[in-house]
């Protein structure tokens, strides 16, 4: 006497022959490209300006129109790049500032940046006295001094004044 399951199964197949071949299963949807990257300009554009500094950037402009980019997009990198830092310009000759490139920042991450005042750390001065005469208050620490101090409490005259004076010292 065979088993319960080889008896159910024989008695399915006598009932409904089995079918040649299974039906395939579906195929997975490929994912969806929302962009495809075509050329990659602004890597191109950072590693030319590596590879082959003291170029002006017409000159950068026109080798990489050779390479199929339009001059536009490559004129207006390289000044993205000059405001980022990425790049500087000496002389109308450009440089890299850095060995890597770095994808560019957008001009709210930019501005952000730029919002923020940087701290510098200020020693601060503070004089105490006791009750008991003291001939002479007690300094904990001394005001870093800095050249702006002086500068912006001049006037143009006496800043040119000062101009002078410090030529005639360096002159003679």
């Amino acid at each position: 006497m065979p088993d319960l399951a080889t008896a159910l199964r024989q008695a399915l197949d006598d009932w409904e022959p089995p079918t040649a071949t299974p039906a395939p299963a579906p195929a997975p949807e490929p994912a969806k490209e929302y962009f495809t990257v075509t050329n990659n300009v602004c890597r191109t554009t950072f590693n030319y300006v590596r590879d082959n500094p003291a170029k002006t950037r017409v000159e950068v402009a026109k080798a990489l129109s050779q390479q199929g980019y339009k001059p536009g997009s490559v004129s207006s990198l390289l000044g993205q790049m000059l405001k980022q830092g990425m790049m500087r310009e000496s002389a109308h000759l450009l440089y890299v500032t850095t060995n890597e490139y770095a994808p560019l920042k957008s001009t709210r991450a930019l501005k952000a940046l730029a919002a923020k005042p940087k701290e510098q750390p200020r020693k601060i001065v503070t004089i105490t006295r006791r009750a008991a005469p003291v001939a002479e208050p007690t300094v904990q620490a001394e005001k870093e001094w800095q050249p702006s101090d002086v500068i912006d409490k001049l006037t143009l005259r006496q800043a040119l004044a000062l101009f002078k004076e410090l030529r005639n010292i360096l002159v003679s």
